[in-house]
């Protein structure tokens, strides 16, 4: 009897000792793999190189879709205060062109007319230009930025149209 029982607390002594170690080993090799920086797909294309893998296993490791390209922290983070203001311009714009019943004619009057209503001056947008304003018909008017080059009309504009 007394060896059984010796038995059983070697096994459960040595279950204790065993299943935390073993843990530490499964989650070491995890952070290994996060540690290199590499997803699954470089992995197997890394794989497919340094094992000669020719064929369709290594172009179907090769023939991943990358990850979109950012603008970049700094870029995102200017075109988003850009259109939180513009957001902003326009709703105080709608405010102004309901209660005179016609969009302000120009920036001028724009502006006049926010200073007036609201105590607010028109601000510049985050590359240091006013925010245009350009009237449409009726109560309708577009208020935008012209980005970072500066220039109308281009690719990095950013804007909200108010109809």
């Amino acid at each position: 009897m007394y060896l059984v029982q010796k038995r059983v607390l070697d096994l459960t002594l040595i279950g204790c000792l065993c299943l935390p170690l073993l843990a530490v080993a499964v989650s070491g090799c995890k952070t290994e793999r996060r540690s290199r920086g590499q997803a699954p797909q470089q992995q197997a294309v890394e794989r497919a190189k340094t094992e000669g893998i020719e064929g369709d296993a290594a172009d179907s490791a090769q023939n991943v879709t990358p990850k979109k390209p950012t603008l970049g922290g700094k870029v995102e983070v200017k075109l988003a205060k850009a259109r939180k203001v513009i957001n902003q311009l326009t709703n105080y714009g709608m405010s102004v062109a309901s209660k005179q019943g016609d969009s302000p004619a120009d920036l001028a009057k724009m502006k006049e007319a926010l200073k007036s209503e609201f105590n607010l001056n028109w601000p510049n947008d985050p590359w240091g230009k006013p925010y245009v304003y350009e009237k449409g018909e009726g109560t309708s008017f577009k208020i935008f930025s012209c980005g970072e080059d500066g220039e109308p009309g281009t690719q990095d504009d950013v804007s909200a149209t108010q109809r």
